[in-house]
């Protein structure tokens, strides 16, 4: 498929939802490319519902405007939008028709536009976002269309974006075993004879494998073709040299060369245990990570391309060699960066699940979309070689099997196997607020609630116990402010594969070396690498008999 960029020349406006063709007879739009955050341009006060953890900002309801002509040329092709990010609930409207909604403002979703776009005429594009529904986040989100947006052009046999996924399925004698994984389309009527030839390029363009296959597609559906590559002679993807392959996929139907998709990957081998750590290229390596959020402090949360690769270099050039994508999922340009660069990730999908952490977070529709979303989540990101794990949550409420916690875990663990079994799965969790029931005294007035606890007692092992069964189902768990638990739980849970999610920058020192002398431990992310707007107060509450002040 051809890649059209969308940025450029759109037009916002603030309004409710209303008609659309009055709206878009309005002269009231204001020019704009994107990627767009509206709340940057909004007065910030005390009295916003907001409040200090989004940064006393505003949100708003707003439609953009997108004209678009569709040359003659393009008639019978496939038209898809790609939306990489839309923060609020936003309605996708093409030429008066609603196409499509989406919920979540961190996940990129797709828009069959094949049906709607005319062809040889002007279309109107409108997306509606609805972001006044306030507490919606812990941190700072934004609002509006904050990342690019896309066009691809394909033909009625085709592959869609996401839909060419590579990964190395074992290692045997220096040989590299590279499997893809190629859904095509048909949207014809008819059934169609095609050619797949997937060939994997090497980063000098050089083609180092190749393989035919011959198919037939049935009318109006979709095949998946599985090409099993034996590479002898590959370079692994590492963290000072991150070598990356091309994967290509050419269909071609009655001679001739209907479609070409590329997407890179990297060769690279992972492993966790609790005895023998984590290990890259059967090396082992202890993760020095910070944690960071999607926004970009003045920029607010608009993902430009340059700022998340210069966020990446900064880091790498201050000794990190992995990143924790707090607490959602992030811009593709991240994670090209990563790749490009030589960082490790950890993905992680949700900040909450059915217990909500805010009035109006995902918590609301998290029942309802949770699969739709993890799916995008795995198959948009699927291909990128610095992802080590897949986190399906963070700090969730349910980490002591309220609201049927433990089942939930089990059952996004599961989901994301489905999906991709290369990688681990993990989740986090802090502190419990019932190991506060009998404690009189604060020792560090300047830790909030919520990361207290850090200690153990063997003879009420609240945190352990309760926890046990949200880690079952994961492959690596992660400790938020947990630090003094790393030698006890070696004994207590001897096949838990362990890392610091979360921990305190001041505590560094301290925190490193408890990584580095307990090999169930693979790596500490320090909260955070790099500042972000939301989550700054200073205030003094009383809770059950003592004071204590957080300053943020």
């Amino acid at each position: 498929m051809d890649k059209w960029l969308l940025d450029r020349e759109w037009g916002y406006l603030e309004s409710a939802i209303g008609n659309s063709t009055l709206i878009q007879m309005s002269r009231d739009w204001k020019p704009v490319n994107l990627p767009h955050d509206i709340s940057l341009e909004k007065e910030r006060k005390k009295e916003n519902p907001s409040g200090f953890e989004e940064g006393f900002t505003s949100g708003a309801s707003l439609y953009y405007k997108k004209e678009l002509i569709i040359e003659k040329e393009m008639k019978n092709k496939t038209f898809t939008l790609e939306f990489e990010g839309i923060m609020g609930i936003c309605s996708i409207i093409i030429n008066n028709n609603v196409v499509a909604k989406h919920v979540n403002g961190y996940t990129s979703f797709l828009v069959d536009a094949s049906d709607h776009l005319l062809i040889g005429e002007k279309n109107v594009i409108l997306v509606h976002v609805e972001n006044t529904h306030k507490p919606s986040s812990r941190w700072y989100a934004g609002t509006g269309i904050y990342r690019h947006v896309w066009l691809h052009v394909g033909e009625q046999v085709h592959v869609k974006p996401w839909d060419c996924k590579a990964h190395v399925t074992s290692f045997e004698d220096h040989i590299a075993h590279l499997q893809v994984n190629t859904t095509v389309t048909n949207n014809l009527h008819s059934n169609e004879k095609a050619s797949v030839i997937i060939s994997v390029l090497s980063q000098e363009d050089e083609v180092i494998a190749e393989e035919t296959k011959d198919i037939v597609l049935n009318s109006n559906n979709k095949l998946v073709v599985t090409t099993d590559f034996e590479l002898s002679s590959f370079t692994y993807w590492e963290l000072e040299q991150p070598y990356l392959y091309t994967i290509q996929a050419r269909v071609i139907r009655n001679g001739v060369d209907d479609e070409i998709h590329s997407t890179t990957t990297g060769i690279r081998e992972i492993s966790f245990d609790a005895k023998d750590g984590f290990k890259l290229n059967g090396k082992s390596l202890k993760l020095k990570g910070g944690c960071i959020h999607h926004d970009h402090g003045p920029l607010g949360s608009a993902s430009y391309d340059r700022a998340e690769e210069r966020r990446v270099e900064l880091l790498k050039a201050s000794g990190f060699n992995a990143i924790r994508l707090a607490h959602n999922p992030h811009a593709p340009a991240l994670l090209d960066a990563c790749d490009k660069l030589g960082m490790l990730v950890i993905n992680e999908a949700f900040d909450s699940w059915v217990a909500g952490r805010k009035s109006f977070d995902y918590h609301l529709f998290f029942e309802k979309y949770w699969e739709e979303d993890l799916e995008s989540f795995v198959n948009r990101d699927f291909n990128h070689p610095s992802i080590i794990m897949w986190s399906t949550g963070n700090e969730v409420e349910e980490r002591n099997g309220s609201s049927n916690g433990y089942e939930w875990s089990q059952r996004l663990a599961d989901k994301v196997r489905e999906l991709d079994s290369s990688r681990a799965v993990t989740a986090s969790a802090c502190s419990l607020m019932s190991e506060y029931a009998n404690m009189t005294t604060i020792v560090d007035g300047n830790i909030i609630l919520n990361m207290l606890g850090n200690n153990v007692d063997p003879e009420n092992d609240i945190w352990g116990e309760a926890t046990e069964n949200y880690f079952a189902p994961v492959d690596a768990a992660g400790y938020n402010y947990k630090v003094k638990r790393y030698k006890y739980d070696a004994t207590r849970f001897p096949d838990r594969v362990i890392y610091g999610s979360e921990t305190y920058p001041h505590n560094l020192f301290e925190n490193w070396e408890e990584t580095e002398k307990n090999p169930n431990v693979i790596g500490d992310f320090v909260w955070t690498a790099i500042d972000y707007l939301g989550e700054a107060w200073t205030w003094t509450s009383k809770c059950w008999g003592f004071e204590y002040v957080s300053r943020w």
